[in-house]
């Protein structure tokens, strides 16, 4: 019903959809990050109910949906639904809402929001992929319905020229890298399967059911893989409060069966992840080239001009950019064509690397040996000798950017950004565990069916948290981060000497 709404509802009829509400009872807080509140509907009669709404917690924020476009057109519109955008909520209404659920909030998302005049008047509806389709006539009785969040970040060995093939950038996947990071070698909490093998054909069999079997072993101890539970104090009211579950083994009945179903639904969208490990591997050059184009388009006399070109970011703020109300137009325009024509490159590159990897997935032997992870030959990786020389890749860098023209050095900062949208998104399951009886009778009647042929309404998957990140963190944050992250596989794990000092 809200699919078909959307296409002739206006935004403003949306908007006063959403003012016609009662904001301390129609409403439920879903989850918020840095950046956004999120909430759900709890009327079910209303297109509103096929939605969350998004209020930002930054004042003048300019909602950047390049994200949304681009994986629109390279996944498919299936995995990202509709977006209504712009929408002015009154502050008085946002502040009433954000108020009403304040104890359900984190206490380490709180203070972002304190003023509440700090909340953008601007908010969008999107799909709400903790639902099932509106079209499905299934059963949701309370503790029945599940949803999974896993997060598929860094599914790609780096590519760049820059960097020796006997390098660890090259031989262990990021994943891996930050598993020992993170958990500081407490081997209880790191996943042992790589997911660098979810892209290949020759794994994809397995892969799934032991991929998710690994990073359960650590729920609650991972962030990769959350499962919630949704739970209602009122059948009357659709069920939109999640309960994440800590221990899923010893909390939830028939867990294995749960588990089967969710490596089916992967199974079935092994593509999708694929396609984002593809949007992923724009990071074409590694942080350290793309560090070396940021820090010398800063230093170019005309460099703020070629730093505006950076458009695939958050920085952009129509407010900070011009003076005059004709004049913001002008830049809204040529904002806009910057955006298009960097979007309309990133689109290209995509094509060439998804030509690339369609032709070493055709090739066994040639996909295990240029592309596969060694992350589980740790033994093997300790007792190589690594010859990385970071003085003669680091001279090759910055005279492959002092070489370049301004111009080609955005280009590849803005797919790096674009990458690290990508890197930071997540994959969204949701689907109704009364299908169990379906599932079990598929697998015992049949070799080949599961529950998602026989009943293919009682799930949904798509792709949330596609939002820019500020082209700023290149140098204040991921260059550090990931020199960090590396230094500490290296000489934690493997027992050599830091690379970043080489």
């Amino acid at each position: 019903m809200a699919e078909l709404l959307k296409a002739s509802m206006a935004t403003e009829d949306w908007k006063k959809l959403i003012l016609k509400t009662d904001p301390k009872e129609d409403w439920h807080y879903l989850s918020e990050g840095n950046a956004n509140i999120v909430f759900t509907c709890r009327k079910s009669n209303t297109p509103l109910a096929g939605f969350v709404l998004r209020l930002s917690k930054q004042r003048d924020f300019k909602q950047q949906l390049w994200p949304h476009d681009l994986a629109t057109k390279w996944l498919g519109k299936e995995y990202i639904g509709d977006i209504v955008y712009p929408i002015s909520i009154p502050k008085e209404f946002s502040k009433t809402l954000v108020e009403t659920w304040d104890k359900s909030r984190p206490t380490h998302r709180k203070g972002q929001d304190e003023c509440e005049t700090e909340l953008c008047e601007e908010a969008c509806l999107m799909y709400n992929w903790c639902q099932l389709p509106m079209a499905a006539n299934v059963p949701t009785k309370p503790g029945k319905m599940f949803t999974w969040e896993i997060k598929p970040k860094n599914l790609f060995l780096s590519s760049s020229p820059f960097i020796d093939d006997s390098h660890i950038r090259k031989l262990v996947c990021e994943f891996s890298r930050l598993q020992w990071h993170k958990h500081k070698n407490k081997d209880e909490s790191i996943c042992k399967h790589c997911p660098l093998n979810l892209l290949f054909k020759h794994n994809q069999d397995k892969t799934p059911k032991l991929f998710l079997s690994e990073l359960l072993k650590c729920v609650g101890k991972q962030s990769y893989l959350k499962v919630f539970a949704h739970v209602s104090a009122d059948s009357s009211i659709p069920l939109t409060t999640l309960c994440e579950i800590k221990d899923f083994e010893h909390t939830l009945e028939n867990w294995n069966v749960l588990l089967e179903i969710f490596s089916d639904i992967l199974q079935q969208h092994l593509n999708l992840f694929v396609k984002l490990s593809l949007l992923q591997k724009l990071d074409c050059y590694d942080i350290e080239y793309v560090h070396a184009c940021y820090r010398h388009l800063h230093t170019l006399q005309h460099g703020a001009l070629y730093l505006s070109q950076i458009s695939l970011c958050s920085e952009y703020s129509s407010s900070s950019l011009v003076q005059s109300d004709n004049k913001q137009d002008d830049a809204n325009d040529e904002y806009k064509q910057s955006q298009t024509i960097a979007l309309e490159k990133a689109y290209k590159q995509l094509q060439v690397l998804e030509h690339k990897h369609l032709s070493s997935n055709s090739q066994i032997n040639s996909s295990l040996s240029n592309n596969a992870c060694h992350c589980s030959k740790v033994e093997s990786l300790r007792n190589k000798t690594v010859a990385w020389n970071t003085n003669v890749r680091h001279t090759l860098i910055q005279q492959s950017v002092q070489s370049n023209q301004p111009s080609e050095l955005v280009d590849v900062i803005n797919q790096y950004m674009v990458s690290r949208v990508f890197r930071d998104c997540s994959v969204i399951v949701t689907f109704d565990s009364n299908s169990f009886v379906f599932y079990l009778h598929s697998k015992c009647s049949s070799n080949t069916s599961s529950f998602l042929d026989t009943d293919p309404k009682s799930y949904c998957i798509g792709v949330i948290d596609l939002d820019p990140k500020p082209a700023q963190r290149i140098k204040d944050k991921w260059i550090d981060v990931e020199t960090e992250i590396l230094d500490h596989y290296v000489i934690k794990v493997l027992g050599s000497d830091s690379p970043s000092n080489k």
